[in-house]
């Protein structure tokens, strides 16, 4: 059978599938643990001390009967064999970089672009964009669409992510105006310079809301963009549901250039298996790197992503089992728009338990020397253990090299209290659903709290996701929830 249909074959019937490494099975008490690291819905209850203090003394040891990390280990949910990166490589034929689905609801913001200032007549082209986001200047929008003189209408479907009074903000030059579930709630259809124009409406948490934008530019610059905040969501640009493929383009000065796929193909031609020994790092990994990376060129941001217990396994053989769940994920799925400038490395951590800080640190130094990468723009991120390991980095090493985390599921009471307010000298965005029974929320909440208390800046983030379990990095990672954390991410720097 094939690796797929073994790994999958030894999770329904319990049975230990890679040698005694990664064993699904408790021996000390008899009970069988699913990983909530690989899968969208709750993970099986590990028994009473599954959550007590998460917290780690040294990464991947368990204190006061908290969360074990070696007792994760089960099969992943959809590896299978490493993949080659080349053009060979079995994915099939590379996916169409048009506008994603989800559940059949629309995933993009759909444009209609005319060419005069009110919408009149046929439209003379059409557009997708995950965001509206956009700054032309004097330039025409896309090709076939004049400088001046043109208005657009963008339709889409967006969700809420809590039951609160959400701000919807729109900038423009010149006119916009806004509707949500067909309330007109922003009407400044007029010429104007840069305008920033305000309109609240309450929304409810899982709901969907269907979004209508008009705008024209009667000569001059052209800017318009569509943002949204509400008390637990810090103003962010709105994405439409299913937008994950997408961020809007890289951001240059507030300017959003080609706000979908650009050159270079699908992200999974760029990602590249590196096992363990066939580079000068300690790990084995996966490298991503973005259409226009090269040796000599404009340095570009790092991204480094550590994976959940897992996906632990040898650098080697079992490198596969990274690319279930995150970053790798998206990127091997052609979810990752081209645009995203990072290079991103998602390195395999051998073994039992969380990444060491030692192993943290030394993995992110060689690959700031092995590539051209912006030393001030270092981003780093994980989930589950992957999130603990970092957190217990950061206690240590501060902003010694990293920029800026997200970290999702994990426990940063231990780096708080190494580290005290210091911890604030990285701006760190915290995630956590507050169903987890694998990691106890209070890990992220106490310590996220403790630091806003320190900092009082906005670059200490924290969000709750009420009633989520374990497997709350999914949304996150590919945007559903709306929390832009690569814009955020790109806005770091060290």
């Amino acid at each position: 059978m094939s690796a797929r249909t073994r790994w999958l074959w030894c999770a329904l019937f319990l049975v230990s599938c890679s040698g005694g490494e990664g064993d699904a099975v408790d021996g000390g008490g008899g009970i069988v643990i699913l990983p909530g690291d690989r899968d969208g819905g709750p993970p099986r209850d590990a028994g009473p001390n599954v959550v007590g203090d998460a917290g780690f003394a040294d990464a991947g040891t368990p204190r006061d009967g908290g969360f074990d990390p070696n007792r994760d280990a089960g099969p992943p949910r959809d590896g299978g064999p490493p993949r080659d990166a080349g053009p060979g490589r079995d994915a099939g034929p590379p996916r169409d970089a048009g506008p994603v689905r989800d559940g059949g609801v629309m995933a993009l913001f759909s444009g209609e672009v005319f060419g005069n200032t009110t919408l009149a007549g046929s439209p003379i082209a059409t557009r997708s964009d995950p965001f509206i986001d956009f700054d032309w200047g004097e330039n025409a929008p896309q090709a076939g669409v004049p400088a001046d003189n043109f208005s657009i209408r963008w339709t889409a479907t967006v969700r809420a992510g809590f039951s609160e009074t959400y701000t919807f903000i729109t900038e423009s030059d010149d006119g916009v105006r806004l509707w949500v579930d067909g309330n007109l709630i922003i009407d400044n259809f007029t010429p104007h310079g840069v305008t920033r124009d305000t309109a609240t409406i309450a929304l409810n948490a899982g709901q969907n809301y269907d979004v209508r934008l008009e705008y024209f530019d009667s000569g001059f610059d052209a800017v318009i963009r569509l943002l949204w905040a509400s008390p637990s969501l810090p103003e962010q640009r709105v994405a439409a549901i299913g937008s994950s493929s997408y961020d809007g383009g890289v951001r240059d000065g507030g300017v959003v250039r080609d706000g979908g796929f650009v050159g270079g193909g699908p992200s999974s031609t760029r990602h590249t298996p590196r096992q363990l020994g066939s580079t000068g790092a300690g790990n084995g990994f996966y490298e991503y790197l973005p259409p226009n990376y090269s040796a000599s060129g404009a340095p570009h941001p790092l991204m480094v992503f550590w994976h959940g217990v897992g996906e632990n396994g040898n650098g080697s053989t079992d490198l596969f089992r990274v690319l279930v769940n995150g970053p790798p994920r998206l990127i091997d799925d052609d979810q990752w728009p081209n645009n995203r400038p990072w290079v991103v490395l998602s390195p395999q951590h051998p073994g039992g338990g969380c990444p060491g800080v030692s192993e943290i640190q030394s993995f992110i130094a060689w690959a700031i020397a092995e590539y051209n990468v912006d030393t001030s723009r270092v981003h780093l991120t994980g989930l589950s253990c992957g999130a603990i390991g970092s957190w217990n980095y950061l206690g240590q090493h501060l902003d010694s090299q990293v920029a800026a985390a997200v970290l999702i599921a994990g426990d940063g009471r231990g780096a708080f209290n190494n580290a005290g307010c210091n911890l604030g000298a990285v701006a760190i965005w915290g995630f956590h659903g507050t169903g987890d029974t694998v990691v106890d929320p209070q890990g992220t909440i106490q310590a996220m709290n403790n630091l806003i208390a320190c900092t009082n800046r906005d670059d200490a983030i924290l969000t709750t996701y009420p009633g989520v379990p374990h497997d709350s990095w999914t949304q996150t990672y590919d945007l559903s929830a709306g929390h832009d954390i690569y814009g955020w991410l790109l806005q770091q720097t060290r």
